[in-house]
């Protein structure tokens, strides 16, 4: 086991350049980063003076959360994204903008999709309470036009959270108020809710406490025609199928573009770890400072990455012998 010898390098350049080194020393595996307060000697008045901030660190990795939007298109789908070494150092590098543009358009989608098959969730429940109402008036020998034209009795059809539906619950042993839940689903109840007309104006300050999400009956029955119950159960079963096809979209959209979306992944994946790497880096103006340390010998290596990816990036380093000078201590790999 032999000691290693380190040096302290620095790269400041452009950000395209400064990206295209990180991710090539990222990928060589001999470079440890530094905090850029380290690098200035934590000189705190270097890094914001009174007057104005002139160089800024950042904190936030802008690629975590498109990484995460991406992950998402796989979860849905039902399947493992990929994996992180099945992605080639050969992929295509991608700016922020055309990755941020790529990922967003895939995740306006499945937002689209999933907002879509709420709504008709919310439509299919509608129709299963309509259809267990129309069995209770069945039973009690009631016609539907007739019960809904009552005189004397306010009928109030609604969707409500499954915790509300318990406060209405209770709202209804000191209220003249009678509730019956119908469907209750995915943490939400559909009710029937029964008062006189009298006491209608109170019950809709209940109503609107416990946010009930009323639906007009009539609505939900208009043009039935006299085969009522076997049409409200032909509309329930297209949007049972319009529902399973949504959620469908996401794995269908998988399957047809997985060599983009995994081509996508992994420019995202190698941009979000060069990020990580350069977590502490620093900025003036569009130049970025990139600082940390690498072993002595692979020096030489270095600057032709830099001659090839950065030329308008300058590299400065300083040996561990003057380090110690000024009281630093460089890191000791051992080999």
């Amino acid at each position: 086991m032999a000691v290693v010898e380190m040096m302290g390098m620095s790269l400041i350049g452009p950000r395209e350049e400064i990206e295209s080194l990180a991710s090539e020393m990222l990928s060589q595996g001999n470079f440890e980063p530094v905090p850029l307060e380290y690098a200035l000697e934590r000189r705190t008045a270097s890094l914001s003076a009174p007057g104005g901030s002139r160089i800024s660190t950042f904190q936030k990795n802008p690629y975590d959360d498109l990484l995460e939007k991406l992950v998402r298109i796989w979860k849905e789908a039902g399947a493992e994204f990929p994996e992180e070494r099945s992605c080639s150092r050969s992929t295509a590098s991608l700016s922020f903008d055309e990755c941020s543009r790529q990922v967003l358009d895939s995740a306006k989608k499945l937002e689209i999709w999933r907002k879509r098959a709420e709504v008709l969730e919310e439509e299919r429940e509608k129709l299963m309470a309509a259809g267990a109402f129309l069995d209770a008036l069945a039973s009690a020998d009631r016609d539907v036009e007739e019960t809904l034209k009552t005189r004397f009795l306010s009928i109030t059809f609604g969707r409500l959270s499954s915790e509300n539906f318990r406060r209405l619950e209770e709202m209804a042993e000191v209220t003249p108020l009678l509730v019956f839940p119908v469907v209750a689903e995915k943490g939400y109840v559909l009710a029937i809710i029964f008062c006189s007309r009298d006491y209608r104006e109170e019950a809709e300050k209940i109503y609107r406490t416990v946010y009930v999400k009323e639906y007009d009956l009539g609505d939900i029955f208009e043009g039935a025609g006299e085969n009522l119950r076997d049409r409200l159960r032909e509309r329930r079963f297209d949007y049972e199928r319009a529902i399973r096809g949504l959620q469908d979209a996401p794995r269908n959209y998988l399957g047809r573009r997985r060599k983009e979306l995994e081509r996508l992944y992994c420019a995202v994946h190698s941009l979000q770890r060069v990020y990580a790497l350069c977590q502490k880096r620093g900025e003036m103006s569009g130049i970025f400072v990139l600082s940390g340390v690498i072993p002595a010998s692979t020096l030489e290596q270095v600057g032709e990455a830099v001659n090839r990816l950065g030329p308008n990036t300058l590299l400065l380093t300083e040996k561990g012998s003057e380090l110690q000078k000024r009281g630093k201590q460089l890191p000791t790999l051992l080999k």
